[in-house]
C-alpha cells in the first residue's frame, strides 16, 4: 500500500485543511528550528489537522552543536507537543541537513558522522522517553555518508 504525505510548514500556504484531508493521507509539520524558534504556521497546521482528522507528525530542523542540544531541541519540541489534545499518529522527526552542517561549522564545532549520528540518537532517545515515536530525516547523501543509520534502527526514517 502506498500512503500520500506532505511535509507543511510556514513556507507552504495550506489554505484549507478540508482539501488538504482529502489529497493526503498524513502531514508532517515542520515544528521549528533551532533550540526554540518555533515555525511561524505551527500552531495553526497541528489544529488544522487536527481539527480535519488529518494524521500528522512533526519534523523538528536541528542546528544542534552536540548531543546535549539536541536533547534540548527535543525537549522544546515536547513542551510545544504538549499542550495539544491530540498527540502526533506520526513520528517525530529529527532533521539534521546540509543548512545544519553549516551552522555547526559557522559555530566552532566540526560534526562528521559518528557526532550527527549521536545528535540523532540523542534526541531520538529523548522523544521516545518523552511519550512519542521517534525518527529523522535524511537523504539520500546523508545516508550515504553522514548518519550511520545501523545505529538508529530502533526508530523510524
Amino acid at each position: 500500500m502506498t500512503y500520500r504525505g506532505v511535509d507543511i510548514s510556514e513556507w507552504q500556504d495550506v489554505y484549507s485543511y478540508e482539501l488538504l484531508a482529502q489529497e493526503v493521507d498524513f502531514v508532517i509539520i515542520r515544528g521549528g528550528f533551532g533550540y526554540s524558534t518555533i515555525d511561524k504556521e505551527f500552531d495553526k497546521n497541528v489544529n488544522g489537522c487536527i481539527k480535519n482528522k488529518i494524521p500528522y507528525g512533526v519534523y523538528w530542523f536541528s542546528y544542534a552543536l552536540n548531543e546535549e542540544s539536541a536533547r534540548n531541541e527535543a525537549d522544546f519540541l515536547c513542551s510545544l507537543l504538549d499542550k495539544y489534545a491530540v498527540k502526533p499518529s506520526y513520528p517525530v522527526f529529527f532533521d539534521w541537513e546540509y543548512d545544519s552542517m553549516n551552522f555547526a561549522r559557522k559555530n566552532g564545532a566540526a560534526p562528521n558522522k559518528a557526532k550527527i549520528t549521536e545528535m540523532n540518537e540523542a534526541f531520538c532517545e529523548r522523544m521516545t522517553k518523552l511519550g512519542h515515536i521517534a525518527g529523522y530525516y535524511l537523504n539520500n547523501d546523508y545516508k550515504k555518508n553522514y548518519i550511520d543509520i545501523s545505529k538508529l534502527k530502533k526508530y523510524r526514517k
